[in-house]
């Protein structure tokens, strides 16, 4: 009977010990089973995500091709009032990436910081122009006497009161509707 009740008390320890390790194993069951669902929660979040981050791509094609084409007729304008005072080449304009405005002539695309001091005082009447001012300052002493005449026909075509200050006198065509008043 000894032997009996020491294979009983075995047994039962035997069995203590495997309701330990099954208790443990139900632990680790029961996370596992909550980490499956986490899982699962985290991947229907990442597909909602997922299709909304596609919408939003889309959304943001949409816009930029809208801003495009509003820049577009902007810039249109602004080059055409620049181009009446530029007597070659024409303007550019450009709000796309960054703003940027010049100058483009004899296959050049110069901004307008890149421009000379003679190229500035041909581009800034156009600026002028542009801006809507009714008074117009030219300092002219860097244009040289081609350029001078262009530019002297074209702002002789502008409703403004300008004033056109240069250093060159002799084989410059003054338009009629200027009047020269030499400094001596």
């Amino acid at each position: 009977m000894a032997d009996t009740l020491k294979y009983l008390e075995d047994m039962l320890s035997g069995l203590e010990e495997k309701g330990k390790k099954l208790i443990v194993d139900e632990a680790l069951f029961i996370k596992s089973q909550g980490l499956s669902e986490a899982i699962e929660r985290n991947r229907t979040e990442v597909e909602t995500l997922t299709t909304e981050l596609k919408k939003s791509k889309e959304d943001l094609k949409k816009l930029k091709a809208d801003k495009k084409a509003a820049l577009a007729k902007v810039s249109e304008t602004i080059c055409a009032k620049l181009d009446e005072f530029l007597p070659v080449g024409k303007s550019f304009f450009d709000a796309e990436d960054k703003l940027s405005i010049g100058w483009e002539y004899e296959g050049n695309k110069q901004p307008y910081n890149s421009l000379s001091g003679g190229q500035k005082q041909i581009f800034n009447p156009a600026l002028e122009n542009l801006l809507g001012s009714n008074i117009m300052i030219v300092e002219a002493a860097e244009i040289d006497k081609d350029h001078l005449t262009t530019l002297l026909e074209d702002l002789s075509k502008v409703n403004k009161q300008i004033f056109v200050n240069t250093c060159w006198s002799d084989g410059v065509v003054v338009p009629k509707e200027f009047e020269v008043v030499e400094v001596k």
